[in-house]
């Protein structure tokens, strides 16, 4: 599993592009021990993030304009498939709203459509 999630970052940071995008980095879910790499080219977004207990991980993949992205999961070892719209409230916050989810976890609070998620940016 480590092997596959070292590949999937490493792709993910692979880029013609020589510089940062506004949002590129490493987010922390508020509350949690989630963590989130994010990595914008143009107006794309890949997010890949991690249980800090190394449960579970996902990947999730779409468009950004100006500071709102709409995303869907392409990879996520619990089987679940999750769309949500993410709001970049600064270079150092965001917050994620679930709009719906197939999938076994989806019962759960947190995957649920309206649950909301704020992310902050540790660099």
């Amino acid at each position: 599993m480590y092997k596959k999630i070292t590949l999937a970052i490493f792709i993910a940071l692979l880029s013609v592009n020589l510089y940062a995008g506004d949002y590129d980095g490493l987010w922390l879910l508020e509350g949690e021990t989630e963590f989130t790499m994010v990595r914008q080219n143009g107006d794309q977004l890949l997010m890949i993030g991690i249980e800090g207990d190394q449960s579970g991980w996902w990947a999730d993949f779409g468009t950004i304009s100006g500071n709102t992205a709409q995303m869907e999961t392409i990879i996520d070892t619990s089987n679940t498939s999750v769309e949500f719209t993410v709001i970049f409230t600064s270079s150092t916050k965001a917050e994620a709203v679930i709009t719906s989810c197939t999938g076994p976890t989806c019962s759960d609070e947190e995957t649920s459509p309206g649950a909301s998620f704020v992310f902050n940016k540790i660099f």
